[in-house]
């Protein structure tokens, strides 16, 4: 009786994650190509994971990005800064900011507890075809962890 319980529930939870995954949007044509004009990385198939062997908290927070940038207004043609979602990395709650200027995406994560401590990483910045991983220090100097291409 436990047995089927436990299987019933995670097949459920099967469905509702298969679910989930199934609602990032996959884009073709003009709509491909107008998103790669507004940012490249949105389309990029290996710029999460080229990230994420870095800094799994802005491996996490692309993923996300690039399933739900549809629901901000950061593909408008004004620059603009929204609240990203809050996720747990590493047994750290962390809260994010994503923004764009002009053509430059700039994301940033910092943990929700002001005593936690702090990523190795909490700076990327993404240009048409690079990333840059940075540690911002609270003075505002910035420290270059890893760059890559996409």
């Amino acid at each position: 009786m436990k047995f089927s319980i436990l299987f019933v529930s995670l097949f459920a939870l099967s469905l509702i994650l298969g679910a989930q995954e199934q609602e990032c949007p996959h884009f073709s044509g003009s709509a491909k190509n107008r998103v790669e004009n507004q940012g490249r990385w949105l389309v990029s198939e290996s710029l999460q994971e080229r990230v994420a062997q870095r800094s799994s908290a802005f491996g996490h927070l692309i993923k996300y990005e690039q399933c739900h940038i549809l629901k901000s207004r950061l593909l408008s043609d004004e620059d603009a800064v929204v609240q990203g979602p809050f996720f747990f990395v590493d047994g750290v709650e962390l809260q994010s900011l994503v923004g764009r200027y002009r053509k430059t995406w700039i994301m940033a994560v910092e943990p929700r507890d002001a005593t936690a401590k702090m990523p190795d990483a909490n700076l990327l910045e993404l240009t048409a075809h690079h990333w840059v991983l940075m540690y911002r220090n609270k003075d505002g100097s910035k420290n270059t962890l890893a760059t890559g291409e996409y």
